[in-house]
């Protein structure tokens, strides 16, 4: 399986949940279902300072409003340590920052248009 990240927004009138708004192709991909915990579960994660990824090891990911501002700036900040964050977790830098450029273009999206994200 893999991990999606979504962005949605709710129905003004109902309350409901909208569908999946389209992202460019390839762009809804958030890693491997190992990544919950193996990647955004991990202990460089946490050390990092990530506290909405490492949710992901336990649950599927829902933020909206201002949790979605702090949620871009741990994005962002990961971003920028993508060469030593994917040494220590073993992995392919380009692959680990395509998947968390995904997450963040979301985030991105989302906030714009008063939705949410959600990784599942």
């Amino acid at each position: 399986m893999t991990l999606v990240v979504s962005v949605h927004q709710c129905d003004p009138g109902s309350g409901e949940v909208g569908p999946s708004l389209a992202l460019k192709p390839g762009a809804e991909l958030a890693g491997f279902e190992v990544w919950r915990t193996a990647v955004y579960g991990s202990a460089a994660m946490r050390r990092r300072g990530a506290r909405f990824l490492p949710q992901l090891a336990t649950s599927d990911l829902l933020l909206e409003s201002s949790d979605l501002l702090a949620f871009q700036q741990e994005c962002a900040d990961l971003l920028r340590d993508i060469g030593p964050l994917s040494a220590e977790l073993g992995l392919d830098v380009q692959t680990l920052k395509l998947r968390l450029s995904n997450i963040a273009a979301a985030v991105d999206r989302a906030i714009s248009i008063g939705g949410f994200v959600w990784i599942s």
